[in-house]
């Protein structure tokens, strides 16, 4: 094996220079605790980590000087497996093993000697018949390695049938060169990217690019030190599939027979009111239900070549099998064209049983998506992966079919297909259901600040009147143009019907902070736009004569657009759909009064006598004219 070589410094102050006596006394002192990782969706307690403890009566000045002194006196490895038969120890006294994995912290410092590590911790796992499966060795990057690493060491990790995951990800050195050579199986997203979360786009938008990143590459995200609902819920939104922090549960011992699931995420789950993956049914109804191949502990059998041989030979149309771990989680795939030489010809299948070719060669990653993620999510996945052959599935984690490639075109057809259906046949922009769907979750959104606009014609019907029906479509695909540049920035848009208009910011856009500029800015722009539809003498003139509806003539203003837009700040909401709506109309009668043609109205975060309802308090502050307080000039 080759060899990594690292540098590191080590302060003089955390390392304590001890005979062996002292080592053994030390190790009977030092105890862990075990703080639970639970899944987002099911609540499932998924794993536990092994935290250190009673360093102190060791006499030890933290937990790092514990690992530093061992370094230092070249004891490093003896101490680790001394203190990993310690964990192990109580992960089996607590009967745990058989539903949740052990993730066990490693001192990268070992990582030259990963043979002898493995070959000790093999040992270990089969005196006491814990499965390799149940175990995940983390590493993180506490020294920075100062060559290229080599991923032989991490080869060697898996190849012992154990997870890896890397710990504190974005924390410390070369994040993204240790993700691309360890090819992990989880990243514990550092605490520092978890805190907070719900009050910082740049954290936002860091954990989300994370996510999409580690799925296409079938790995899994765990956010760390996860403390207060919000970020919970930020966590989930953004499609992290396990989290672990004190709202969770504190580190403790684990107790035999103790519960599997996390009451903390249970009730979070049960009393969280917004929807996640609308879009389930459609995965459901295209996925192919393959049986998968079973990769027992990191080595595929005899039986195992049998059922790939059989598998492909009975399934011509066959791309790939899927191949999953003891617990059922996807672990790769084994794609037809790397194995057909041995399929396909007299003498593979005997070579592959007996000859002692290795099939793990064959299982790759492939993107891995759970059940309830969108379907622009999976599109991107699979898109981003020039080499997918498709995606495959999960349900809690578990694995739960396949989508080929044709599938997913079906699936972008079928999206399509609904979305045409709920798009206005004028504009072609999102119709009613669409702009209910967003409204509904920027409401519920208590993470996201949204600015809402509702854009109405003014003067359109003495317009339509006089100028005929053409034109009136000309006008309204005018100002439609003018909202898809809006969308082309992230704003959502969308056409209620005839000269009524809808558009949302939401403050993960780098448009929001200048929201009320942008429609500002389509207001003046349409005025402009729509002042050409006229004839020069009426442009001259800034007016036509039409009759009004009570059927008398009259001198109407040339076409402009009014803007009634809406603040909803992040927070609890107290407003419901149809308070949005009464506030709504209420601004948009400010706005046709405003010499901008704009009025605006910002709703309250919760606070306050929660009896009042919030449209009374909206309407005060919209004002009855234009010279009202919310009217922007």
């Amino acid at each position: 094996m080759s060899m990594l070589k690292m540098s590191f410094t080590t302060a003089d102050a955390n390392v304590r220079v001890m005979d062996a006596e002292e080592w053994k006394n030390a190790i009977q002192a030092i105890e862990f605790v075990f703080q639970p990782i639970a899944n987002t969706l099911t609540s499932s307690y998924i794993g536990y980590e092994a935290l250190l403890r009673g360093y102190e009566r060791a006499g030890f000045k933290s937990i790092d000087a514990v690992f530093d002194s061992a370094h230092a006196q070249d004891m490093l490895m003896k101490v680790t497996l001394l203190l990993l038969d310690k964990k192990l120890e109580a992960y089996v006294s607590s009967g745990c093993f058989s539903y949740a994995k052990l993730f066990v912290n490693v001192d990268s410092r070992i990582l030259p000697q990963t043979r002898y590590f493995m070959s000790a911790m093999d040992e270990m796992l089969t005196n006491r018949q814990i499965p390799k499966s149940s175990i995940v060795v983390e590493i993180s990057e506490r020294f920075e390695i100062s060559h290229e690493l080599d991923s032989t060491v991490f080869h060697e990790i898996k190849n012992g049938g154990v997870g890896i995951a890397l710990d504190d990800y974005g924390a410390n050195f070369s994040g993204l060169r240790l993700l691309y050579h360890s090819e992990p199986h989880y990243i514990k997203v550092d605490r520092f990217f978890i805190s907070g979360i719900h009050h910082d786009i740049k954290k936002r938008i860091f954990l989300s690019s994370l996510v999409s990143k580690a799925h296409m590459l079938g790995m899994l995200i765990i956010a760390e030190g996860v403390e207060t609902c919000e970020e919970f819920y930020l966590c989930k939104e953004l499609g992290c599939d396990m989290v672990q922090g004190y709202l969770i549960q504190r580190p403790g011992r684990i107790a035999p027979g103790m519960n599997r699931r996390s009451p903390s995420v249970e009730g979070l789950n049960t009393s969280d009111k917004r929807t996640y993956g609308s879009d389930g049914r459609l995965i459901t109804s295209l996925m192919n239900h393959i049986s998968p191949v079973m990769l027992a502990n990191a080595d595929l059998g005899a039986a195992s070549v049998d059922s790939i041989f059989n598998t492909f030979r009975e399934n011509k149309y066959l791309n790939f099998i899927p191949v999953i771990n003891e617990a059922g989680e996807p672990a790769g795939i084994i794609l037809e064209r790397d194995i057909k030489e041995f399929v396909y010809s007299q003498y593979g299948h005997s070579l592959l049983k007996h000859k002692g070719v290795d099939i793990k060669q064959f299982v790759t990653r492939s993107p891995v998506f759970e059940i309830t993620s969108n379907v622009e999510k999976i599109l991107e996945g699979f898109s981003m992966n020039k080499d997918a052959e498709g995606v495959l599935i999960t349900k809690n984690g578990k694995y739960a079919g396949l989508l080929y490639a044709k599938s997913l075109l079906r699936m972008l057809y079928e999206k399509n297909v609904s979305t045409a259906r709920d798009q206005n046949p004028l504009s072609k922009l999102p119709g009613n259901n669409i702009i209910h769907d967003y409204l509904s979750k920027a409401i519920k959104s208590t993470d996201y600040s949204h600015i809402i606009s509702y854009f109405d014609f003014n003067n359109f019907k003495p317009f339509n009147d006089t100028h005929g029906f053409r034109k009136g479509d000309k006008a309204i695909l005018l100002f439609a143009d003018l909202l898809r540049e809006l969308a082309a920035e992230g704003v959502f848009v969308g056409h209620i019907g005839g000269d009524d208009f809808f558009a949302g910011f939401r403050d993960d856009a780098e448009c929001f902070a200048n929201a009320f500029d942008k429609i500002k800015g389509v207001i003046a722009q349409f005025a402009e736009q729509a002042a050409e539809l006229y004839t020069q003498d009426e442009r001259e003139k800034g007016c036509i004569t039409s009759v009004d509806r009570e059927g008398k003539l009259k001198l109407f203003p040339l076409l402009t657009v009014s803007a009634a837009v809406l603040n909803v700040p992040i927070g609890a909401r107290i407003y419901s759909m149809e308070d949005i709506g009464a506030i709504l109309a209420d601004v948009k009668k400010s706005a046709k009064h405003a010499e901008t043609h704009m009025a605006w109205v910002s709703l309250g975060t919760g606070v306050g006598n929660h009896d009042v309802i919030g449209t009374k308090d909206a309407s005060r502050m919209a004002g009855a004219s234009h010279n009202g307080a919310a009217a922007v000039e």
